[in-house]
């Protein structure tokens, strides 16, 4: 597995949300896919990942994965999508191969404003999903912890 995923998951850690940011070759739902399945294996929360083979073919900008109770939420942000791509995901995840030795200074200028522009637009579920974590903390364990 190509992330930090089994790093974060442990109990112990007590993580609440992942902010998952998709860089992989190919099926941009890889990285949960992966996740949700080591999770499975070694008993550990991780919310259900459902995308259609539409989505996965076309993905969206962003995806929440809802934990419930303890289990973490997962905000999962393909990096190349229909909204920052249109119908050319293919053309932009050929010019970033992540195989690929070196980029020149205009692709790495390209790549850093596609992956600003995801956050950007995400900005608003992300902070939505900050306040719902914060909300059910304060309902699970009173205000003056959080």
């Amino acid at each position: 597995m190509n992330s930090a995923y089994p790093l974060v998951l442990h109990p112990e850690r007590k993580v609440d949300l992942i902010l998952s940011f998709d860089f992989s070759a190919g099926d941009p739902f890889l990285t949960v896919d992966q996740a949700q399945a080591y999770c499975k294996e070694n008993h550990l929360k991780f919310p259900k990942v459902e995308v259609s083979k539409k989505a996965r073919a076309k993905p969206s900008d962003c995806y929440v994965f809802e934990g419930q109770g303890d289990t973490p939420t997962v905000i999962h942000i393909p990096l190349f999508n229909t909204v920052n791509c249109g119908g050319d995901i293919n053309k932009w995840q050929s010019r970033y191969n992540t195989f690929k030795i070196s980029y020149s200074e205009e692709d790495i200028k390209d790549l850093l404003e596609v992956a600003k522009s995801n956050v950007k637009r995400s900005r608003e579920t992300i902070s939505t999903q900050i306040q719902r974590v914060i909300a059910y903390k304060k309902q699970q364990h009173g205000k003056h912890q959080y």
